[in-house]
């Protein structure tokens, strides 16, 4: 097989860090073929994406040694404007790549600065759109689109100028799960028939895991690379530890301790065709007890609104949080969510029917006092960072309570500690990595201590070991009496750690109950464009042919069935 990019002891650090984020890395990607980058959060993914692309040492300054291999040339130092016509660089969040207004002109933005003849870019903007399949798009605003949409216009306008590589940095983080399929079939489609070149850099694995072709693992600088089945069995009989690994692996893992598998399993359908033989056994499934709760925390009645007197944005929402819960926010991209959160926390006002939070009405809190009820984590990371340190993020909302300041340090040492971020203290946030991005604004909200805590996509950019770490935390202090609400499109999480769910579509409540009803519940989690959670669509695939099959929706659920109540 071809090497398309070799990496020969490449080594870099950040200019503000003396710390390598990458130590004499060596390894190749393959030419027209998925190559997947997986690791840890912060293990270098992201800074190896960016020395392809030029963007470092060209954008990004810091220390690079080594050499960076493409056509027999080393790259590095190369300008960007040549590495561009080579290697198309897809954000993680497409507005920040965007330059122009409508789904047009941004396809054509990068033909433009190239000078292209204007009839071949009327051509090429027809073929673009042809092969992302956004062709009654083609005219819209990009403000109007949704999370989905603006990200095959991103991928398109890269695609526009035809390089022979895309490298994709985590393109489904804020996406829903239609959405996320459709990214995913693009990028089968741009290898299997445009012949790319793909690098991608995910978390969302076990969709993708079916067509990728090389595997390349980050860990302390040591790079395994080769095919899927080699490298995640090479990981997990070498460490015994899968958390960062798709479902699949994690569900195998448990039936492998079981003595069921001889070896870890990454396709949906090896998954299905192992739970086809375990169910010859004839083990039955118990049903989990749920605890009712009382008190009602946050209460919503009525509840009508709509932006600028247009159509409602949400119609008719009437729901109560009661005290404890773990909630689900679920839906689409323009379901509702977010404007749900944004209205639950008073940002609009214009809205009918009453909010009440403690029995309290909504409108009666001062700010200051609501502060102290209810907290939001952004959904982007950098719209809530105020201070130029880690450190002092941690500690401003703190210091703005009137905290002393040892018990400020104490505290701050604390979280840092928990949330993985003391070796980067000093460091300014906006130069961590997306995943230590959104660990700090989590922390820097928990950090205060709410009543309510509401987080906007909480784990988006997070590998699974370091989702567990801050969903084990969230469930904490959850039990400690924090009320927990979440919006998030990771079912997977959503039914391991969430008691309840409601579901948008529409601006209009779908679903509000218990969240293994909702996903037991097939055509309501179809109407909502939601997913089942992998096991759950394992177990669906499984009763097309044994309806008596268990509907079987997380790993506690499995265990159990195999005859084992201990809890993952």
């Amino acid at each position: 097989m071809n090497s398309f990019v070799e990496f020969k002891n490449v080594s870099f650090n950040y200019l503000a860090d003396n710390k390598k984020v990458l130590n004499n890395v060596s390894f190749s990607i393959k030419e027209n073929k998925i190559n997947i980058f997986i690791g840890k959060s912060g293990c270098g993914k992201s800074t190896i994406a960016k020395c392809i692309s030029g963007i470092i040492p060209n954008l990004v300054q810091g220390d690079i040694e080594g050499k960076i291999i493409y056509k027999n040339k080393n790259i590095i130092g190369e300008s960007t404007s040549n590495l561009c016509r080579e290697f198309g660089y897809v954000f993680q969040n497409p507005d920040c790549q965007f330059c122009t207004f409508t789904v047009e002109d941004e396809i054509a933005f990068g033909l433009e600065n190239l000078n292209i003849d204007r009839n071949k870019i009327e051509k090429r903007i027809e073929e673009v759109l042809d092969i992302i399949d956004i062709k009654h798009i083609r005219h819209k605003d990009l403000n109007l689109l949704s999370g989905g949409e603006k990200q095959k216009v991103a991928i398109a306008s890269i695609l526009a100028i035809d390089p022979k590589c895309l490298i994709l940095d985590e393109p489904t983080a804020n996406l829903d799960p239609k959405s996320t399929v459709e990214i995913f079939n693009i990028l089968k489609r741009l290898r299997d028939i445009h012949k790319k070149t793909i690098i991608l850099i995910e978390h969302k694995l076990d969709y993708i895991f079916g067509f990728v072709d090389e595997v390349i693992y980050f860990s302390d600088s040591k790079i395994l690379s080769g095919s899927v089945d080699y490298v995640l069995n090479s990981i997990c009989n070498k460490n015994n530890s899968c958390y960062f690994m798709p479902r699949s692996v994690y569900i195998s893992k448990i039936l492998k301790e079981n003595n069921l598998l001889d070896k870890y399993l990454y396709k949906k359908t090896d998954i299905v065709e192992s739970l086809i033989n375990i169910y010859k056994k004839n083990k039955i499934i118990k049903e989990r007890h749920i605890r009712n709760k009382n008190k009602t925390v946050l209460s919503v009645n009525n509840l009508n609104f709509s932006y600028h007197n247009k159509s409602n944005s949400l119609t008719n929402i009437n729901l109560d949080i009661k005290l404890g819960d773990f909630t689900c926010i679920l839906g689409h991209n323009g379901a509702g969510k977010s404007t749900l959160t944004k209205v639950l926390l008073g940002l609009y006002k214009n809205y009918d029917g009453s909010i009440l939070i403690d029995g309290k009405n909504l409108k009666d809190y001062s700010r200051l006092e609501l502060t102290k009820k209810i907290g939001l984590v952004f959904q982007n990371p950098e719209h809530q960072f105020v201070a130029n340190t880690v450190f002092e993020e941690l500690g401003y909302s703190l210091k703005n309570h009137g905290e002393k300041e040892e018990l400020i340090k104490e505290k701050v040492d604390l979280y840092l500690k928990k949330f993985n971020l003391y070796n980067m203290k000093n460091a300014n946030p906006y130069l961590l990595s997306e995943g230590e991005k959104r660990r700090l604004s989590v922390a820097s909200m928990l950090i205060t201590g709410q009543e309510i805590l509401i987080l906007d996509e909480p784990t988006f950019g997070q590998d699974i070991e370091n989702t567990i770490e801050l969903m084990n935390y969230m469930k904490s202090i959850n039990k400690s009496g924090v009320t927990v609400i979440i919006i998030s499109h990771d079912m997977d999480m959503v039914v391991k750690y969430c008691d309840k769910s409601i579901v948008l579509k529409e601006g209009k409540i779908l679903f509000n109950g218990y969240t293994k009803s909702l996903f037991k519940s097939i055509d309501v989690v179809y109407d909502a464009k939601l997913q089942l959670p992998f096991l759950g669509d394992v177990c669906r695939e499984i009763r097309k042919n044994i309806k008596d099959f268990p509907m079987l929706i997380n790993e506690e659920d499995l265990k159990t069935y195999l005859g084992d109540e201990s809890v993952i």
